[in-house]
């Protein structure tokens, strides 16, 4: 594939990005840009496409949500950086000594869906821990999933 030309605002000069399928040298954020331009390639690192922490005195639901579009695969190290988070947060539902009381539902999840519309079409949710798979969810399901159910969901503006 043919990398594409370097695109700046032209209002701010900040570089834009392909957002809903950037290449494997873009960074969604000027810092990981940097990252990937400057410093050595001698670990891995990446982005969190999404992370969502409901506090509740009796407990907390914490979700590390990757996303992909249908089909699209992740790399080794994404892969086992994925299942490092996945086995800390486990280790916290299961650690009685634990500080963090953790919701049993909390973990690290991969979210395949398109987009159309701006909403979320087709989505099926992974765990990474067991990878089981979600049955097809629309957009108001995976909101009330993605809040397990705790929270009211705003109409877009």
């Amino acid at each position: 594939m043919k990398p594409c030309r370097e695109h700046y605002c032209e209002d701010c000069g900040d570089q834009l990005i392909h957002q809903g399928g950037r290449h494997i040298d873009e960074s969604a954020s000027p810092f990981g840009q940097w990252v990937h331009d400057c410093l050595p390639r001698e670990f891995t690192a990446g982005d969190v496409d999404l992370y969502l922490r409901h506090w509740r005195p009796e407990m907390t639901l914490l979700r590390w949500i990757e996303h992909k579009a249908p089909g699209q695969k992740y790399k080794s190290p994404q892969r086992q950086a994925l299942a490092d988070f996945d086995s800390i947060i486990r280790h916290a539902v299961t650690c009685v000594s634990s500080p963090l009381k953790l919701d049993p539902r909390s973990g690290v999840f991969v979210v395949y869906s398109r987009f159309a519309n701006g909403e979320p079409v087709d989505a099926l949710v992974q765990r990474l821990s067991d990878q089981e798979v979600s049955k097809p969810l629309d957009a108001s399901n995976l909101g009330d999933w993605l809040t397990g159910g705790l929270l009211r969901r705003r109409t877009r503006r």
